[in-house]
C-alpha cells in the first residue's frame, strides 16, 4: 500500500487547525457534565445513554442530515422489524460484552435491524429501476441495569445509513462525489472549517478512473491523504473517511464506499454498483468535535454549542415571578417561528440560572424584565455581543436548511411506499 496527498494543502498527520495546543480532549465526561449522555459504571467502556438534552442534539444533528439526503434525491425506507432476542449473537459481539448488551425483553418496540443484507434483499424485491437512492435510520434499544429502556447504538445502526444502486463504475463514481461534497458540506456547516480531514483508501488498479476526485477534493482545502492498496481485502473500490481530531486518536465524521462487489453478488445484474453513505457515523461523535471546538476558542466568555446544533438555541430568564408568563409568551413566538428557545424561571437568583445556562454551552443567553415586548428582547452571545432575539431568530431561519420544527417532512416516494 502506497500513501501520498490528494491535494495541493500539506498533510501533516494532524487533523486540521481548529484546536490550540492546550485545547483539552473533550471526553464522555465533559458530555455527561453538560446534560448530554451517561455511561453506567458496570456497563463495558463504550456504552452510554442519552439524556435529553443529548437526545435532542442527535435529533437536530439527523434530521439535518435526512433533509440534505432528501434534496440529493434519497428517500426514507422503513424496514421491517428482524430484531432477535438473541441480538448480541448478531452483533457479533456476544463474547466481548456477554448479556449486558442489547438485550430486550417484554417490549414490543415495533424496532429494525438495518443490516446491509436485509436492505439489499428487499430492494431486489421490489424490483425496482435503477436508479435506487434510499437511507434508513433506526433507534436501537436496551434495558439498563436501573430497569429503564433507553436507546443505545449498536454499532452503527442509530446513524442514518445511506444505499444508492446504480448501473456503471462511473455513475458510482458520480454519486461518492456527491455525497462526498454533502458530508463535507455538512460537517464544515455544523462544526465550522477546521479541525477535520479526509483519508482514502482506493484501488491501485483503478487509479486512472478514481484520480477524478482530487479536484472535489483539492477543493476543501483541507489536509488529505489516499492510500493507494494493490491487493483488495474489502468490498469496496473507494473508501472517503472524514476523520476528527489529530494522530491516531482521530475518529470518523462521515464514511462513503464505492462498492463493487455486492450488486452482482446480491443479484442486481453485472455491473450494479452500490454506495455506501454515512454522512454521521454517530451523534456523539460530532458532539465530541463541537465542544472540543467551541472549548479550544479564546475571544469567548464561556463555550457554547454551534448554534445550528444546539439543543437549547436561546434560553431566556425572567428577572422575577411577575415575568415568567411574558417570558413563555416571548418564547413561543420564537418557538412557533422554528428557534428552540426555553426557560428557566425557577427561583434561583439570575446569577445563578446565568451560570447554570453557560455551564449547558447555550449559544444566547437573555434577561426577561416587566417592559420588553416579544420583539424586544435582547440575549447575549458567548463572545459578550449582544442581539435582538428576533434578529438572532431570522439568521438562524434564513438558513432554512437548518430548521427542524417539529418534525422533519420526508416525502412518501415510490420506494417507501413499495415497503
Amino acid at each position: 500500500m502506497t500513501a501520498e496527498r490528494l491535494t495541493g494543502r500539506p498533510h501533516d498527520g494532524s487533523g486540521g487547525s481548529a484546536h490550540p495546543e492546550n485545547a483539552a480532549e473533550c471526553t464522555l465526561a465533559d458530555l455527561k457534565r453538560v446534560g448530554f449522555l451517561i455511561q453506567q459504571e458496570s456497563a463495558p467502556a463504550g456504552h452510554w445513554t442519552w439524556l435529553p438534552l443529548g437526545a435532542e442534539f442527535a435529533r437536530v444533528l439527523l434530521e439535518i442530515c435526512a433533509r440534505r439526503l432528501v434534496a440529493e434525491g434519497y428517500e426514507e425506507a422503513r424496514f421491517p422489524s428482524v430484531v432477535k432476542l438473541d441480538s448480541p449473537h448478531l452483533t457479533g459481539a456476544k463474547d466481548k460484552f456477554g448479556d449486558r448488551i442489547y438485550r430486550l425483553r417484554d417490549i414490543d418496540a415495533g424496532l429494525t435491524w438495518n443490516s446491509d443484507p436485509l436492505v439489499f434483499s428487499l430492494v431486489k424485491q421490489l424490483d425496482l429501476a435503477l436508479p435506487v437512492r434510499l437511507f434508513a435510520s433506526v433507534g436501537f434499544f436496551r434495558n439498563e441495569l436501573s430497569g429503564e429502556l433507553s436507546i443505545r447504538r449498536g454499532r452503527s445502526f442509530c446513524v442514518h445509513d445511506a444505499h444508492a444502486f446504480l448501473q456503471g463504475f462511473e455513475a458510482g463514481y458520480r454519486e461518492v462525489t456527491r455525497l462526498l461534497q454533502l458530508s463535507i458540506a455538512l460537517v464544515a456547516d455544523t462544526l465550522g472549517p477546521d479541525g477535520w480531514s479526509l483519508q482514502i483508501s482506493a484501488d491501485a488498479n483503478e487509479r486512472q478512473r478514481l484520480d477524478g476526485l482530487a479536484p472535489v477534493v483539492a477543493g476543501c482545502d483541507v489536509p488529505s491523504q489516499v492510500n493507494w492498496f494493490t491487493t483488495r481485502t474489502n468490498y469496496y473500490l473507494l473508501q472517503v473517511k472524514v476523520l476528527w481530531g489529530d494522530g491516531p486518536r482521530a475518529f470518523q465524521l462521515s464514511n462513503l464506499q464505492l462498492d463493487a462487489q455486492n450488486g452482482s453478488l446480491y443479484g442486481f445484474g453485472r455491473g450494479v454498483m452500490i454506495v455506501h453513505a454515512a454522512p454521521v457515523t454517530r451523534p456523539e461523535r460530532f458532539a465530541i468535535a463541537a465542544f472540543t471546538t467551541a472549548r479550544s476558542l479564546t475571544d469567548v466568555r464561556w463555550p457554547a454549542w454551534p448554534t445550528v446544533l444546539s439543543p437549547i438555541q436561546a434560553r431566556l430568564l425572567p428577572l422575577d415571578a411577575d415575568c415568567a408568563a411574558k417570558a413563555e409568551h416571548v418564547a413561543e413566538t420564537w418557538r412557533a417561528a422554528g428557534l428552540r428557545v426555553d426557560i428557566d424561571a425557577t427561583s434561583a437568583p439570575v446569577e445563578r440560572r446565568l451560570r447554570c445556562a453557560r455551564r449547558l454551552m447555550i449559544p444566547y443567553i437573555g434577561l426577561v424584565g416587566p417592559r420588553e415586548e416579544p420583539g424586544e428582547v435582547v440575549v447575549e452571545a458567548n463572545d459578550g455581543s449582544r442581539h435582538l432575539l428576533a434578529s438572532v431568530a431570522a439568521r438562524e431561519l434564513a438558513a432554512e436548511d437548518f430548521v427542524v420544527n417539529p418534525r422533519l417532512p420526508v416525502r412518501a416516494g415510490q420506494l417507501a411506499a413499495g415497503m
